[in-house]
């Protein structure tokens, strides 16, 4: 034979004492729940709301199962107040306005990771889901974009408020530099088609022709030592090993102007 209880669940969080049908000799504390047998398949709750002060009972559930009677020994441990989230929006741009894509960012609170984005072309990401309370948000740089100011460029904190909404900007500065290079002869007259090459401590990188202002140009380059040398003229003779200029090194996207001056031509 079936047996069936009565749970009251209140809008305080409590548990009443439950009133047993067809069982008076059982009177459960107000923080227990009756012991079940395996035949207990289902249990009929009531649920109450407060409506203009008083509680008023609500739909009764028929085919609740025992797992949820055991979660529910405590109303809120069911049953959560609503809140409302709040959102981060961010940004990340250079020095000129222009947005940095591909950074990886992570929004935390202490040590919990809350969520992770990666800024779009134009340089933007955005997090939902925001809960209240202190919060953060980390950029971590690559090999070319680098904060403009150390160490406190690379995240923000806050305090989030319920339903709030954030807006965040970092600025990065592009680490890459260029090196522009002239060739020109004795008189100071420059060089058109001259083959210039350019190359760091292990390896030659690049080569590139002079133009009609005898210039060439290699920009982008990530921090390093480099150096430049002119390795082929249709004009001029050059010395043993081409004539050269090293010792460039780029860092935090500075740049050089090289002048390489052909004594033979």
């Amino acid at each position: 034979m079936r047996r069936r209880g009565l749970v009251v669940c209140r809008m305080d969080g409590k548990l009443p004492d439950p009133p047993i049908r067809n069982k008076p000799n059982i009177s459960p504390r107000r923080d227990e729940v009756p012991q079940l047998s395996s035949t207990d398949k289902f249990r009929e709750f009531v649920f109450y709301r407060r409506q203009g002060g008083e509680l008023t009972p609500t739909k009764i559930s028929r085919r609740l199962p025992l797992a949820l009677m055991a979660v529910g020994v405590g109303c809120s441990s069911v049953f959560t107040e609503p809140f409302a989230y709040g959102t981060v929006e961010v940004e990340v741009t250079l020095p000129d306005g222009n947005g940095v894509p591909g950074l990886d960012l992570t929004l935390y609170s202490g040590t919990r990771h809350l969520g992770y984005a990666t800024t779009d072309s134009f340089g933007s990401a955005f997090f939902d889901f925001v809960p209240e309370g202190p919060t953060g948000v980390s950029v971590r740089p690559d090999s070319i974009f680098r904060p403009a100011r150390h160490p406190e460029g690379y995240y923000q904190t806050f305090r989030m408020v319920e339903g709030g909404g954030i807006r965040l900007t970092f600025e990065f500065v592009d680490t890459r530099g260029v090196i522009q290079v002239r060739v020109e002869d004795a008189s100071g007259t420059p060089l058109v088609a001259q083959t210039v090459e350019l190359y760091n401590a292990s390896e030659a990188l690049e080569r590139a022709g002079t133009d009609a202002a005898g210039e060439v140009v290699f920009d982008r380059l990530p921090r390093g030592d480099y150096g430049v040398r002119v390795v082929a003229s249709p004009t001029c003779n050059l010395p043993p090993g081409g004539a050269y200029r090293d010792g460039l090194v780029v860092e935090t996207g500075n740049r050089f102007n090289v002048v390489i001056v052909l004594e033979e031509c």
